[in-house]
């Protein structure tokens, strides 16, 4: 009777393992499309590399415009972020190659044709953080009431940590 027992709870643990698993294809499939892919919001948003949604790039909610960290009109995008919904070349092209390792850019780079430039405050906001980091540069955290920008790469640091800035503040040079 013991052995029967045995290979009852068998039975009944491995059918309720499949229909587990026939409840999470279904949930899963409510989420893609016919091909597969996961429906997500496109316009304006950005994914990180687990595809976790981020907030938009550029905003005017309640009045409020983000502006570029730069004002110097030669300044130009050498490197997007990369986005899994972009085609294959501006994905290759959002690559960041150092030391073997590929990854993924989670930014945006800007380049004035090797010339230096300021770098300003995208929004109102306090320094959070600032540090020197041998493979970014120096680099500057502002949280602007909870949405936070990193600028990278940064040459010179005009600010310290504390500082309420104002957008559009020179905050540093490029490096």
């Amino acid at each position: 009777m013991n052995k029967n027992l045995k290979n009852q709870m068998i039975y009944v643990l491995s059918s309720c393992g499949v229909v587990l698993l026939l409840v999470t294809l279904l949930v899963v499939g409510k989420v893609t499309n016919q091909k597969g892919d996961v429906l997500l919001p496109t316009e304006g948003y950005v994914y990180n590399i687990l595809n976790k949604l981020s907030l938009p790039v550029v905003s005017e909610d309640n009045g409020i415009k983000i502006i570029r960290p730069y004002t110097d009109p030669n300044v130009k995008v050498v490197k997007e972020y990369y986005d899994y919904l972009k085609t294959a070349e501006e994905q290759q092209n959002s690559i960041i190659y150092y030391e073997d390792t590929y990854m993924q850019s989670t930014g945006v780079g800007y380049s004035n044709n090797g010339e230096k430039f300021n770098v300003i405050a995208i929004l109102d906001g306090e320094v959070k953080e600032v540090i020197e980091d041998q493979l970014i540069g120096n680099s500057i955290t502002i949280d602007h009431n909870g949405i936070k920008s990193v600028y990278q790469s940064l040459s010179e640091i005009d600010v310290k940590v504390g500082d309420q800035v104002k957008q559009g503040d020179i905050i540093g040079i490029s490096g």
